[in-house]
This record gives structure tokens, C-alpha cells and sequence, in this order.
């Protein structure tokens, strides 16, 4: 039973990583996570897909492209923050898949910890960048001061 690649728990209800295996499946199972959010670049493949129905685990996808204009991007990433905060309210565990450079789960979790956990901009903003490894350091710089999910007062 291995941890998911790039493994990541941001709180106890919420973890990301790379995307699965059917070993790294147990892995969330055993550990209580029900709902798995892909973002771009963390599709599941054909073969896990009935590994996760057999562990009846619940998977979303949330396309995030997070080179695009603005608007559209702060759209997608907006339905995901309300979808996440949901499942969150409701006390479900939900771990994010995503592509091997992180880059659009940075940006969630980011901006999660600014609007749900009231970090500091400056704070999560590291954090999100070591997520992602500093790749495409400016879209993930942006994407996180210039969405419009929190308050700017």
C-alpha cells in the first residue's frame, strides 16, 4: 500500500498528488478519502477506473486551464473552490489529482488556504509554488493574487 506520487496532505479532509494506481487507491481508501476531484492533466485511466468503483470511491473532473483569459479561468477554478468547500461542509475527505507539475492544484490549494483557513497571501503563495515546484512559477502567481474569491479589503 503506497501513497500516491507527489502525495500531499494539505488538512486531514483534503490531500493531492499526482495521478493513481491501483496501489496508491488502498492507499486513500484505507485512509478514509471517498471523493477524488482530477484536475487537467490528472485524468483517471481506463484500468484504475474499476479499481476506484470497487473501493465505491466517487470521481469528478474539473478542466482548469489555467493559461487561459482570466475570466474563463477564474469561472473554472470558482466552481471548483464551491464544489470542494461542499464537500468539505458535508465532512467528506477529498483528494485532488492532478498532472505531474501540479500546477492547477497549487493554485487550489492556494487559494483555499487564503479564502477557507485565512493564511496570508504571501504564505500560501509559497506554498503553492513549492507544490509546483517554481514550473510556470508566473501562472501560479497570478492565478492566485488576481482571482477574486476573497475579499480584498
Amino acid at each position: 500500500m503506497n501513497p500516491p506520487s507527489r502525495y500531499r496532505m494539505i488538512t486531514p479532509s483534503l490531500t493531492i498528488s499526482e495521478p493513481l494506481t491501483d496501489k496508491s487507491i488502498r492507499f486513500l481508501h484505507d485512509a478514509g478519502f471517498r471523493k477524488v476531484i482530477t484536475l487537467s492533466g490528472g485524468f483517471v485511466s481506463s484500468e484504475i477506473v474499476p479499481v476506484l468503483k470497487d473501493f465505491k470511491m466517487e470521481v469528478q473532473h474539473f478542466p482548469i486551464d489555467v493559461r487561459a483569459p482570466d475570466a474563463i479561468k477564474c469561472g473554472q477554478i470558482t466552481k471548483v473552490m464551491a464544489h470542494l468547500k461542499s464537500l468539505l461542509e458535508k465532512g467528506s475527505k477529498v483528494h485532488f489529482v492532478c498532472g505531474p507539475e501540479m500546477i492547477e492544484a497549487a493554485c487550489i490549494v492556494g487559494l483555499a488556504r487564503v479564502c477557507h483557513q485565512r493564511w496570508n497571501l504571501s504564505s500560501a503563495l509559497c506554498e503553492a509554488l513549492e507544490i509546483s515546484r517554481f514550473v510556470d512559477a508566473e501562472v501560479v502567481t497570478s492565478t492566485i493574487l488576481n482571482h477574486d474569491l476573497f475579499d480584498r479589503k
